[in-house]
This record gives structure tokens, C-alpha cells and sequence, in this order.
């Protein structure tokens, strides 16, 4: 008995899981920072993309990755958002994008467009990126060029009016802030500097979603294996409780058997 329920609930659960619509998988990775040999010398870069890795990972379900993920693969938002995830591989900078689907071909699809919405998303985080810092060392640099200019027409006109002390006041505060336009240009010309030569603390993608998986394996054994262990359970229960109802309906007679021999021995 038991063994003939143990067979039936586990190929119940084999046919369960066979009638199941197969899931495909596909990863995609990206890593933090770069493979520029000179990041393994800046102090903490190790340390600080391990940990970036693990933040970035976690930002794979906000809404705007799913949304832009969607607008990149091209396919109803109910397809996408739920259907992608993202976990950094232990003590390393890199993260695996999972995207999955009805399709092998879909779920390559999602997985790669959730990998690139997630990177575009860290780089409008972070406005230390080699583009954006170019452009704002252009427009800073931009700027002190016109204060320049107008420092000097200003200087020019004190010069020319020595006894003004309203012009030579309109330079001295001209000056000061062309002394504050040209820190904040080298401060960004430096910071560029740095990430050009350690790596940034964006994201890149390493490796592409080509292939990918599907759970039917590992769906049939985990549904295979709970019928035949419910089945052991409810099959063991049953010839448990059936042999104590045998042994209580045996306990009279084994009672009235044993009595008038114990009165014997104490009448003895």
C-alpha cells in the first residue's frame, strides 16, 4: 500500500509539473568601474565597487528601470516588470540581470534591455561620468573666459577713472568671482582627471544575454519529489493508525485470556 501510493502522488506531481507552461531564463552581466589596471591602485576602489555592486543590483525593481526596460525590448510592461531581477556575485563588482519569459528568445530580449536600462539609470544618478564632466568643465571654462573679459573692461574703466571708487569696487568683486569660477573649473578638470585614470563608479556591460535556460527539469524533480513524500507520509500515517485500531480490538481478548490466570496465581 505504501509503496503503490507513493508511486501514484509522485506521478501525479511528474504530470502536474509536465502540464506546467515552461519558464525560460537568461542573465546578463555588468560590472562597476572598469578593467583599467590603474583602478586596482586608487585606495578603497575594490572595497567601494563591492559594496556599489550590491546598491546597484537592488535598483533593477524601481519603476524606472522597468519602465525604460520596456520601452527598450519592445513589449507590453506586464512582460517586463516582474520578470527581471538582478544579485551581485559575492565579493566581486560584478551583477548578474536575470530576465525571464515564455520564450528562450523573449526572456534574451528582457534580460538584455533590463541590463541596459539599469545602466542607463546608475549613469543619470551619477553626474561624475566622463560625459557629464566634460561638459561642465566646458560650460565653467565658458564662463570664466566671459568673466575675464569683464574684468578686464572693468579694470580698464578703474584705471581710466582713478578717482571712482565705485568702478574699482566693481572689480574687486569681478575678480572674486573669476578666483571662485577658477576653483570650480580645476576642481573638475582634477576630478575628470581621476576617473579618467582610476575607472568611474558607473556601470558597463561585460557580457550580452545570448542563451539561456528553462525551469521544466527542475520544476518536474521538485513536484516528482513532493508526491512521492506526501504520499509516503499519507500512506505511513494510514498503516499506523490501522495497526493500532488492530492492536486495540486484539487488547480485550488478550485481557480475558490473561485474567483468570492471574486470579489463579494469587488464589495460589
Amino acid at each position: 500500500m505504501i509503496a503503490a501510493t507513493c508511486l501514484l502522488l509522485a506521478s501525479l506531481g511528474a504530470g502536474y509539473a509536465l502540464s506546467k507552461p515552461v519558464t525560460y531564463t537568461a542573465q546578463s552581466r555588468l560590472m562597476v568601474g572598469s578593467f583599467d589596471t590603474r583602478v586596482a591602485a586608487v585606495p578603497g576602489m575594490a572595497v567601494a565597487t563591492t559594496t556599489l555592486a550590491s546598491t546597484y543590483s537592488r535598483l533593477i525593481s524601481t519603476p524606472a528601470v522597468a519602465d525604460s526596460a520596456t520601452r527598450i525590448a519592445d513589449l507590453p510592461r506586464a512582460r517586463v516588470a516582474g520578470h527581471i531581477s538582478a544579485s551581485p556575485i559575492v565579493e566581486s563588482p560584478i551583477i548578474v540581470v536575470t530576465g525571464s519569459a515564455a520564450s528562450q528568445a523573449e526572456a534574451i530580449r528582457v534580460s538584455n534591455a533590463a541590463a541596459q536600462a539599469l545602466v542607463a539609470y546608475v549613469a543619470s544618478l551619477n553626474p561624475n561620468t566622463p560625459d557629464a564632466l566634460i561638459q561642465r568643465y566646458t560650460d565653467t571654462n565658458n564662463q570664466l573666459l566671459q568673466t575675464q573679459g569683464q574684468l578686464n573692461d572693468l579694470e580698464n574703466a578703474a584705471k581710466a577713472h582713478p578717482n571712482d571708487a565705485s568702478a574699482a569696487q566693481k572689480a574687486d568683486q569681478k575678480r572674486a568671482e573669476l578666483n571662485a569660477l577658477q576653483l570650480q573649473n580645476d576642481a573638475l578638470s582634477q576630478t575628470y582627471s581621476n576617473i579618467a585614470n582610476g575607472g568611474n563608479f558607473g556601470l558597463q556591460s561585460i557580457q550580452n544575454a545570448t542563451g539561456g535556460g528553462n525551469d521544466r527539469r527542475a520544476t518536474f524533480q521538485l513536484n516528482t519529489f513532493l508526491g512521492f513524500f506526501v504520499g509516503l507520509v499519507l500512506s505511513v500515517s494510514f498503516a499506523v493508525y490501522r495497526e493500532e485500531r488492530r492492536l486495540k480490538k486484539r487488547s480485550p481478548i488478550l485481557l480475558n485470556t490473561t485474567a483468570p490466570q492471574h486470579f489463579a496465581s494469587q488464589s495460589h
